[in-house]
């Protein structure tokens, strides 16, 4: 008997044309049978945006910034969480220059890491909303250490951008 590999259920995305849900990895080989190609060879980043379609997200993020980001578990978080997509179209309000979209979305994906490792650490935490309650304060400051790689014995930052 065959064993079929079972993955998690955020490895899998929808396909565009006939809703079916298949592993990211194998995505690209049913589209090349459900449908021609099409111009943008990343139907990754293309599934992924089409499963928050209905979410109310700024379009100029959703236009700009998502088709940028590499389509994983950081980016699909933060295309799903509320106030990461309300700094990152607040950001790019902002900073109105072309380059910004880049940076737009490296920050965001830094939130998401942030937003992992306090889910990590206390698993009832759901977004980055419930994260920012004042009894999270202690827990804010260790995931922080811990994503910037905070040495205590040298009291350095390892990665001192996340610290900031």
């Amino acid at each position: 008997m065959k064993k079929s590999n079972v993955y998690p259920h955020i490895d899998y995305l929808p396909c565009e044309k006939c809703l079916g849900f298949y592993s990211r990895k194998q995505l690209w080989k049913h589209k090349k049978t459900c449908q021609p190609l099409s111009d943008t060879a990343n139907t990754q980043v293309q599934s992924q945006n089409f499963m928050l379609r209905n979410l109310n997200i700024d379009k100029k993020l959703k236009d700009e910034v998502f088709p940028k980001m590499r389509p994983d578990k950081i980016s699909l978080e933060a295309k799903k969480d509320t106030l990461i997509c309300a700094f990152g179209a607040q950001y790019l309000r902002i900073h109105r220059a072309k380059h910004f979209v880049n940076v737009t979305s490296r920050k965001m994906r830094e939130l998401v890491k942030l937003l992992l490792e306090l889910k990590t650490l206390k698993p009832s935490l759901k977004n980055l909303m419930d994260c920012l309650k004042p009894q999270n304060y202690d827990l804010i400051v260790t995931a922080t250490k811990k994503v910037s790689s905070y040495n205590c014995k040298t009291d350095r930052y390892g990665a001192p951008t996340y610290a900031a």
